[in-house]
């Protein structure tokens, strides 16, 4: 029977760890506009000609590309411009409802008259 001394059966484990290893190899792009090395999920932006991290889109209304930078501010001006629709659309409903009752108002004291 063959005895096996730790030395050799820690050697065997080193081995056996080393052909498991797995290397990933990140590709980055290249951007032909800015002549930049660029990292993944980074796109380059035409209407602002620049690349951009974490590219989502280039939004019209703020005419800035929407980023891993700013992608927080980009939400806090959707929600302040949705309660700005609703408080917007309240205003014109009283609005509606008071010129209601009140031509309801003058046409009850007309016909009773």
């Amino acid at each position: 029977m063959e005895t096996i001394t730790e030395e050799e059966e820690s050697g065997k484990k080193d081995e056996a760890s080393d052909e498991d290893e797995v290397v990933l190899y990140i590709e980055h792009k290249f951007c032909s506009a800015c002549h930049l090395e660029m990292p993944l999920r980074c796109k380059h932006c035409k209407d602002c000609d620049q690349c951009v991290a974490t590219h989502d889109h280039h939004c019209p209304w703020v005419n800035n590309c929407i980023g891993e930078l700013n992608v927080r501010q980009f939400y806090i001006y959707l929600f302040m411009q949705a309660a700005q629709l609703i408080q917007g659309l309240s205003i014109v409903g009283r609005v509606l409802l008071h010129r209601k009752e009140s031509t309801d108002a003058t046409s009850v004291g007309k016909e009773t008259q």
